[in-house]
């Protein structure tokens, strides 16, 4: 099944100002194998992270959280091979690096002044893919074996906020994440 999520970065704001903001609140509850809906963490990075189980969550609410903060949030569906990586300030758009790989041709789709790094990573990946696509048969031309310009959104927003969505090990440990629930009125 894989990975359905999606995960919001604030570089420089508290946990507790990211959550009021979301209408969430912290249960102080640990979700080390991040399974509730929500859930966040400060990293020693500076940065927050607040993880949704819902791909749909950063691309429904990142105007609305990023109104008074620069975002970076991330896509993932594994199952359809689709990564995403996006970068929001005042609610607006800067740039987006999009990858739907359950096409015949790896697709990465880049929009807006995408971060320097992101043609390196790029071409590394594409040189991987073509690698891969060369080991498959004649008769499954265009059948991705194995996607590695998936990585190349994930990569990407690892490159900027030090926090990648598989990745529970770090070499300045492990994220704390505490359950997130939703605030009543």
């Amino acid at each position: 099944m894989g990975f359905h999520i999606s995960w919001i970065g604030f570089n420089g704001v508290r946990k507790a100002d990211v959550l009021d903001v979301a209408g969430l609140y912290d249960t102080g509850e640990p979700d080390e194998a991040l399974e509730e809906p929500f859930c966040c963490a400060e990293l020693p990075t500076g940065w927050t992270i607040l993880w949704a189980n819902d791909p749909a969550y950063a691309e429904d609410h990142i105007k609305t959280l990023s109104a008074n903060h620069a975002a970076l949030s991330c896509i993932i569906m594994e199952s359809a091979m689709i990564s995403v990586a996006a970068f929001h300030v005042r609610g607006e758009l800067l740039w987006n690096v999009s990858h739907e790989g359950n096409l015949s041709v790896p697709t990465l789709i880049l929009t807006g002044a995408v971060p320097p790094q992101t043609t390196t990573l790029r071409e590394e990946m594409l040189a991987k893919q073509k690698i891969e696509d060369e080991k498959l048969p004649e008769h499954k031309a265009g059948f991705l074996g194995v996607d590695y310009v998936f990585e190349v959104p994930v990569m990407l927003a690892k490159s900027i906020c030090g926090f990648r969505y598989d990745q529970g090990r770090y070499e300045w440990g492990e994220p704390a994440f505490t359950v997130a629930a939703r605030r009543t009125r």
